[in-house]
């Protein structure tokens, strides 16, 4: 059994002012054009924003830094903001090795 990169993917559920955003893959530098869906969301100024990755086999530097100027937007018109099951072990490793799984609230569960 060989693993290959699995395809990138921003899968969108809402519901009232609360909405849950699926990312799931690769989500590098070659995917950022995709994630522009984070910014139509956050434009929206609903109270609460779920990034869930249990999906997710990669984040990179850009992906992170989206996360995180999405979640400064969100926080700052007083909504929520947080990430929920990182749960491979590469996508939980890039949250620790910068600080931002304190930060954006991640965690292996929902």
């Amino acid at each position: 059994m060989h693993d290959e990169p699995r395809p990138f993917f921003a899968r969108r559920l809402s519901s009232d002012d609360h909405v849950v955003l699926e990312l799931g893959g690769e989500c590098d530098a070659s995917t950022l054009d995709e994630l522009e869906v984070l910014r139509e969301v956050i434009s929206e100024q609903p109270h609460e924003v779920i990034v869930d990755l249990a999906q997710a086999t990669f984040v990179d530097s850009l992906t992170l830094g989206s996360l995180t100027a999405a979640a400064k937007r969100v926080r700052a018109s007083g909504g929520s903001f947080r990430v929920v099951r990182a749960a491979a072990p590469e996508v939980r490793r890039a949250f620790e090795i910068t600080g931002l799984d304190k930060y954006l609230l991640v965690s292996t569960q929902t």
